[in-house]
């Protein structure tokens, strides 16, 4: 098992993530805290220094967990089910370059809030907008050979994809072994009636490829009223050998989040 912690490449209005710009300072710093990597948050990644990015991470000893596509939604609007074409191709556009920086440093390339949201428009419409978008995507994963994780949103950020079990019955649908899940304990605590037997489902059916860890209020682990001990107990039952990466507001403050975090997963998890 490994432990990462999110930080955004670019400046953005998403509330949840505690570390923002100044890239190599921050990835220091998760170095010096005894991370094994790190996770980055990437609005446009055609505007991303990946050689520049590709010394720091040697010359750290970090690797990149998984990359973070959400915030072309939150902070330009774009989507892979835009009622525009023109939006939805530049989304997709931007994914796919997510992919290639993926496959670069073998990472899981996320799938969040890209997916949009269906508002008031015909369900069935907007699944099928969705389903283009997506296999798309997947066939370029494929060839890349990328793992992509649908990650379950709470339905107050997002009203499509809210459980383990909705995001299984599309990686079940689109039947691709690049697609899986990414089961964050946040959302979770707010969708799922049991947490921990959410997670192992998704574990027997090989589709847990990424896990995010935030307390029950968005803060870092041991502010809020998770089973901390719970979720260790769940990750050394199913034998979980992935990446644990922290995304949180910066609460009580960055450096405090980043330290605590890995202080408590390294505490439980020990040995493990």
């Amino acid at each position: 098992m490994k432990f990462s912690f999110v930080v955004s490449v670019q400046r953005t209005s998403f509330q949840g993530v505690a570390l923002q710009e100044g890239l190599e300072e921050k990835m220091e710093l998760l170095a010096e805290a005894g991370y094994d990597g790190v996770e980055l948050a990437v609005r446009n990644p055609f505007l991303l220094d990946a050689d520049g990015l590709e010394r720091a991470l040697k010359r750290l000893g970090l690797g990149v967990s998984a990359i973070g596509t959400g915030q072309a939604f939150v902070d330009e609007g774009l989507s892979l089910t835009h009622p525009e074409e023109a939006a939805r191709e530049e989304a997709l556009r931007r994914v796919l370059r997510h992919l290639e920086l993926a496959s670069r440093w073998r990472s899981t390339l996320i799938v969040g809030l890209i997916r949009g949201r269906i508002g008031d428009r015909p369900r069935a419409e907007f699944e099928s907008l969705f389903r283009s978008s997506m296999e798309r995507l997947l066939e370029r994963a494929e060839e890349l050979e990328v793992p992509v994780a649908l990650e379950p949103l709470n339905r107050y950020e997002c009203d499509f994809v809210n459980t383990v079990e909705e995001a299984l019955s599309w990686a079940r649908e689109f039947r691709s072994r690049r697609l899986g899940i990414l089961a964050d304990t946040f959302h979770m605590n707010i969708e799922e009636r049991d947490m921990w037997e959410a997670m192992e489902r998704a574990h027997l059916e090989g589709k847990l490829f990424h896990v995010h860890v935030a307390d029950s209020n968005r803060w870092a682990p041991g502010h809020g009223h998770l089973d901390w001990r719970g979720f260790a107990e769940t990750l050394r039952r199913m034998g979980y050998g992935g990446w644990v990466s922290g995304e949180m507001q910066p609460r009580p403050s960055a450096e405090e989040a980043i330290r605590g975090t890995i202080a408590l997963l390294k505490g439980l998890l020990r040995g493990f």
